[in-house]
């Protein structure tokens, strides 16, 4: 039993340090929260002396709702028409047999490896072309 013990020691040190060094930005992030912004940049590691709701006011009181919203917006738009189209296509795919729907699905698998960096330029393209830049609608469409 003791030489199990010892035997396992090692590994979960090992898993501790590992745990402790992924939490330490989100320790960080927690105590800069309740810091102000000098007491922060001169002393970003130290625990937190005087908090503070400062930064929550400020947030909050900004833009911030509006980002939120918009966020929300995005993603909820995206989320539903994508879930639409893969739902359609999934249950085309499952029921109907037609001539290339083999080659059609590995095209469409296969494209999901190209990293969407590299569309960026034709997507940009094509949103001047159909006079959409800017609009909630073309990113819903590009994140779709």
């Amino acid at each position: 039993m003791r030489r199990r013990l010892v035997s396992t020691l090692p590994k979960h040190g090992l898993l501790i340090l590992a745990t402790l060094i992924a939490l330490f930005p989100v320790y960080v992030m927690v105590s800069a929260a309740f810091k102000t912004q000098a007491s922060f940049l001169a002393h970003p590691w130290a625990p937190v002396a005087d908090p503070t709701l400062n930064g929550f006011r400020s947030a909050l009181g900004d833009q911030f709702p509006r980002w939120l919203g918009n966020t929300a917006l995005l993603s909820f738009g995206a989320v539903a028409v994508t879930l639409l189209v893969a739902a359609l296509a999934a249950w085309g795919f499952a029921h109907w047999s037609f001539r290339g729907r083999d080659t059609v699905l590995g095209v469409l698998v296969a494209l999901m490896v190209v990293p969407p960096v590299v569309l960026l330029v034709p997507l940009f393209v094509f949103g001047v072309r159909i006079g959409q830049i800017s609009t909630f609608r073309l990113v819903i469409l590009i994140y779709v």
